[in-house]
């Protein structure tokens, strides 16, 4: 279910691809399957153990909201990675503190207004 894991595939992919014109690129294809069958069949599990709050009229109304319970499942990573690309939460991206940031705890008190048990 990582995001990355798609960037994964694609690369595969990419190696198979090359494959066509390097034939010792194509260890990638059995890779690939593997990579892809691996998310897969989590979605598959996923859908098969979602409960829905409707009943369908017909058996193949069930498998077509399992169907689309699935794709959502393989789905739900590559939004995510979509939005980490687009709104920029990379991995290379610099988690710096502006300014200068004390090492030791700042204990600040806090008071109710209560004195004396009585609310001012």
């Amino acid at each position: 279910m990582m995001p990355e894991w798609y960037v994964i595939i694609a690369a595969l992919a990419g190696i198979s691809l090359l494959g066509i014109q390097w034939s010792a690129l194509l260890f990638a294809l059995p890779v690939l399957a593997l990579a892809i069958l691996a998310p897969a069949a989590h979605a598959c599990v996923g859908a098969l153990r979602a409960t829905f709050t409707s009943t369908p009229a017909s058996r193949g109304g069930l498998w077509k909201m399992r169907a689309l319970t699935a794709f959502l499942h393989m789905s739900q990573p590559l939004a995510r990675l979509w939005g980490r690309i687009r709104f920029g939460l990379t991995p290379w991206r610099r988690a710096a503190v502006a300014g200068i940031a004390s090492p030791w705890p700042w204990p600040q008190t806090f008071t109710s207004g209560v004195r004396s048990g009585r609310i001012l």
